[in-house]
């Protein structure tokens, strides 16, 4: 993990997000401003991201469902897997 570029270029653009953030604005100045949004907003903004994660699962269950029955892993899916080869 610590010896991939990926890791090493993410860690390098998080950093410099973060020194970019601190130079232009402050991170106190970021803070302060977040501390104004009311807690009820907060939460539902996490509610609907939470929702839309649920629905984009179920939409990708769906499709995979139809195209392919055989290949959500119920635990029975080798059994399954062998008759529908056949």
């Amino acid at each position: 993990m610590f010896k991939s570029w990926k890791f090493w270029l993410g860690l390098t653009f998080l950093l410099a997000l973060i020194w970019l953030v601190e130079r232009s604005y402050g991170w106190s100045a970021v803070l302060q401003s977040w501390q104004s949004i009311p807690p009820q907003q907060v939460a539902m903004a996490v509610l609907f991201m939470l929702l839309s994660y649920l629905l984009r699962a179920l939409r990708f269950y769906d499709f995979f469902w139809s195209a392919m029955p055989w290949a959500i892993y119920p635990p029975d899916a080798h059994y399954r897997a062998a008759q529908f080869l056949q």
